[in-house]
């Protein structure tokens, strides 16, 4: 029986960062393909696929805890433009592993630092294809 991967670690420039559980995901940077129709006469049509490389990027979105040290770290990887590296590394209990990393990575969002008892900072990245 196969078992849900729920604490993957999240690493950015080598450094392990604690986010809020529940909140990792990311897209694998396949982007978006299109598919359109081609008149090939005699009321005959064919299918046409394409790949949309404007959309061609992986996403990874997360939350932090809003604690004094991530918002140093979320202003670090926005100031440092896309030349960050974040990496998602998780394995489940019966030993079924996941690894990505995204490079030339960028923090996109003009994030909000939500200060309170239980409040987070929801940052969204874009990067090359994940590897």
């Amino acid at each position: 029986m196969p078992i849900q991967l729920t604490d993957a670690a999240l690493i950015a420039n080598n450094e392990v960062v604690g986010i809020v559980p529940n909140s990792l995901k990311y897209t694998e940077g396949y982007g978006e393909q299109e598919v359109r129709t081609i008149s090939v006469g005699g009321g005959k049509v064919e299918s046409l696929y394409s790949n949309n490389v404007e959309t061609s990027l992986s996403q990874l979105n997360f939350e932090l805890p809003t604690i004094v040290d991530n918002v140093a770290l979320a202003r670090g990887w926005k100031e440092n433009q896309n030349r960050n590296v974040f990496q998602i590394a998780g394995t489940t209990p019966d030993g079924k592993r996941i690894t990505r990393t995204f490079t030339q990575a960028a923090v996109v969002n003009d994030y909000d630092v939500e200060i309170g008892s239980d409040t987070s900072i929801a940052i969204e990245v874009k990067a090359n294809a994940s590897i």
